[in-house]
């Protein structure tokens, strides 16, 4: 399609109200024009939020009107009502987002039904503090007494500012316990911090950590259970393990024959193929095949410099401890390879999280926050992916 055709929808849509194909034809605009930029710019996605993250990473659009282009398709996705205010804004933002894929300008009579500008946001607590390590003294269900290198501090818990709801911390307070306390506002000695960090010198993994989050629900004594569970060894697992070789082939040995990395593999999984009972060597072989060639193209596209193969982090203030696939020296991407079958890609289906598994989203989460808080990188600053 043509932008002048886009535009014309746009217009079409601000002189009416945000019903629910209303809104859904404002979400087909938003996938037309990704996936035009995601054409220009050479990249493949799983989803709609990171299109559009992709595309406006390449195109260098602010951040402020990369998370209203990201608003929208939020509301896109969801069937209540929108006001009226809310879809003019949107529309705003698709718009532009039209208009900086298709370089095309936006025409004036479609400005005039739109807002001037962006959205204006409530304020929000500004941080300026970003760790304080402490132990708690005493606490009650809104303010928790602790010491620090600072001296007595009091920490407000139950401020639900921003999204904070730190109330089931209640239960788990103990005095003596250490927290560490990220992204504080702190004024006239009270402590208002964005993330509250129990016990983190017990450093827990972030793949176990990740596994937690399931389709069925979310509960922490999944840790517990999983590492009870018996290790799991099928053919499944074998060629996830397989990838991983193929990629360390790919990036390290770019001649490397599938031949070659899968007699690599053989004799590296020698004890665990003999032991499986479900191992098909010529299924395994031909799915081999296709995950060495799918590594190919994507590592094509992604084209990483000085990669790092499984780096291993530690993160003092997240209590975080992993061990990512693929990252470059620069930091400025992390990939975290999945190599097993992913339902809701093959049938064309998606949830709040896009078409991701959410215990892979949460991971990927995990493992961009070691980045954050151990190196200071923003969001903007680094490309994670799942490949």
């Amino acid at each position: 399609m043509e932008a002048s055709e886009l535009f014309q929808i746009c217009a079409e849509l601000a002189m009416t109200d945000p019903s629910g194909p209303a809104i859904r034809q404002m979400h087909e605009l938003l996938v037309l024009a990704s996936a035009e930029g995601c054409r220009q710019q050479g990249g493949t996605f799983g989803n709609l939020f990171s299109q559009i993250d992709w595309v406006c990473k390449q195109l260098h659009v602010s951040r402020a009107e990369t998370q209203a282009i990201q608003t929208a398709r939020r509301h896109s996705n969801q069937w209540q009502q929108l006001a009226s205010d809310d879809w003019l804004y949107d529309l705003r933002a698709v718009s532009r987002y039209i208009s900086r894929v298709f370089v095309a300008d936006i025409p004036g009579s479609l400005l005039r039904l739109l807002p001037a500008n962006t959205k204006p946001h409530p304020e929000l607590l500004k941080v300026n503090k970003l760790y304080i390590r402490c132990i708690v003294r005493a606490f009650d269900d809104h303010i928790i007494t602790v010491d620090a290198d600072e001296g007595e501090l009091l920490v407000d818990y139950a401020n639900t500012d921003q999204g904070r709801d730190f109330g089931y911390l209640y239960k788990v307070l103990r005095p003596g316990m250490q927290l560490n306390l990220l992204d504080c506002h702190v004024e006239a000695g009270v402590i208002t911090p964005l993330l509250i960090v129990v016990e983190p010198d017990f450093l827990l993994d972030i793949s176990s950590l990740s596994a937690c989050f399931t389709a069925y629900g979310h509960h922490p004594l999944l840790y517990t259970l999983n590492r009870l569970k018996p290790q799991v060894n099928t053919q499944a697992v074998l060629l996830g393990n397989f990838a991983g070789t193929a990629l360390d082939d790919i990036i390290h040995h770019p001649d490397a024959t599938l031949r070659q990395s899968l007699e690599r593999s053989y004799r590296e999984q020698a004890d665990r193929i003999r032991a499986c009972e479900d191992f098909d060597q010529k299924k395994f072989e031909e799915a081999a095949a296709i995950q060495m060639q799918n590594i190919r193209e994507a590592v094509a596209v992604l084209k990483p410099e000085q990669a790092l193969l499984e780096p291993s982090f530690i993160c003092e203030r997240l209590g975080l401890q992993g061990r990512v696939d693929l990252m470059t020296t620069d930091m400025q991407l992390l990939v975290e390879q999945k190599s097993g079958k992913n339902a809701k890609i093959e049938y064309q289906s998606h949830d709040s999280h896009g078409m991701q598994l959410e215990n892979h989203y949460v991971q990927l989460l995990l493992y961009y926050g070691i980045l954050r808080y151990n190196f200071g990188k923003s969001d903007r600053q680094v490309d994670t992916r799942l490949l």
